[in-house]
């Protein structure tokens, strides 16, 4: 699982690009898929329930790559999948370090919260 920008594979680290295009399928969001217009292996676009997701993931023989929003495990999908498949999570930096470094404070103080409405 690799966590990618908004600046698509420009926010990547060249070894991260080799293993996605070494990959033979590759998962995200469409947003995220679209950074890749030439990728020649299956592409599975995440959408709705993960229920099925997890369920394609865990029969998949192929190697994977998923590719996700910031940090993984900060409040996304590496939290939910890493349950439940073995991953190796390489994040990039999460909404709360982007939004800090732009208004160039320190935020070893903040208080984080998830207000969740389930």
């Amino acid at each position: 699982m690799i966590g990618i920008g908004d600046n698509g594979p420009a926010s990547l680290l060249p070894q991260y690009i080799a293993w996605i295009n070494s990959s033979e399928v590759l998962v995200g969001g469409e947003r995220h898929l679209d950074f890749f217009p030439d990728y020649t292996g299956e592409k599975i676009i995440i959408k709705g329930g993960l229920s099925r997701l997890v369920e394609k993931l865990q029969a998949e023989k192929r190697n994977v790559a998923i590719l996700v929003s910031g940090d993984p495990l900060f409040y996304g999908l590496g939290g939910v999948l890493a349950k439940k498949l073995p991953l190796e999570i390489y994040p990039y930096a999460s909404s709360v370090q982007l939004a800090f470094t732009k208004i160039q404070g320190s935020w070893q103080d903040a208080y984080l919260t998830c207000f969740n409405s389930r």
